[in-house]
């Protein structure tokens, strides 16, 4: 699942604590997409949240974010550079 970190007047981390709390949902890995970058990943981490991304967010990016979370891969997945990025 993909969640805007900012939407109306909850957060992303507000709204991907409560879709943990139902047991229907509570599986579902959630990719966060933010403006913030300071946001403790502690903080991220405790709402169930297995990837962030940093807005604006290059297709690439989401891309790598999501296909290593349906891999499994449960860490925080790094920004890929592309030849987009190189100035």
């Amino acid at each position: 699942m993909v969640i805007d970190g900012q939407v109306g007047a909850d957060t992303g981390v507000e709204i991907a604590t409560a879709i943990k709390q139902q047991p229907i949902s509570s599986h579902l890995p959630i990719v966060l997409m933010t403006p913030l970058r300071d946001r403790p990943p502690g903080d991220l981490k405790a709402a169930g949240i297995v990837s962030s991304l940093t807005k604006p967010i290059k297709y690439v990016s989401l891309y790598a974010s999501v296909t290593g979370v349906l891999r499994g891969e449960t860490k925080a997945i790094p920004t890929p550079r592309t030849m987009a990025d190189k100035p």
